[in-house]
């Protein structure tokens, strides 16, 4: 079958990852109604509702065209997300990653947060990785150690990385 007769329900149940389709097939999950996703009563953004349902583990979030996310998600953190599922749907290349280059902890705990919390976790999952890498190489800053309290419900495993790091430099 030809890849651009796969639909959102194959993709969705078969778990096939978006990233790995091409442009013109990504752009065919885009058709149709968006999603606008709320955290708590405020619109935050929109995505494609059908892109979103074939990336998603949690396809039982939507209602009525609308998502409400928990108000510990972090508005920012949830624009970004929506910014680069969006551009998926505009790159020409296979697997375009989250670029994470420049951010700081914070910012990559919240999109892994936002992430989990709409089902879509798998596609920032290198931020964690990065995370974790930088805690086990360097010593955190204050701000990351504020951050990886901030998060330590979601990143509980990280706050213990980092107390091992302190354990055995200090």
């Amino acid at each position: 079958m030809p890849a651009t007769a796969v639909t959102t329900t194959r993709i969705a149940t078969q778990g096939i990852d978006v990233r790995d389709l091409s442009q013109h097939d990504r752009k065919n999950l885009a058709r149709g109604p968006s999603i606008s996703i709320f955290i708590g009563p405020n619109y935050t953004t929109q995505i494609p509702q059908d892109f979103y349902l074939a990336m998603s583990n949690k396809p039982c979030l939507i209602s009525n065209g609308f998502t409400t996310l928990p108000l510990n998600v972090e508005v920012k953190a949830v624009k970004k997300l929506a910014e680069y599922i969006n551009s998926l749907l505009d790159s020409p290349y296979t697997f375009p990653r989250l670029q994470t280059t420049g951010m700081d902890i914070h910012s990559m705990l919240s999109i892994t947060h936002a992430g989990d919390a709409l089902g879509v976790k798998m596609y920032f999952n290198h931020a964690y990785t990065k995370v974790e890498a930088i805690l086990h190489r360097d010593l955190p800053l204050y701000k990351d150690l504020h951050a990886l309290l901030h998060y330590r419900h979601f990143h509980d495993r990280l706050f213990g990385i980092a107390a091992e790091n302190l354990a055995i430099r200090l």
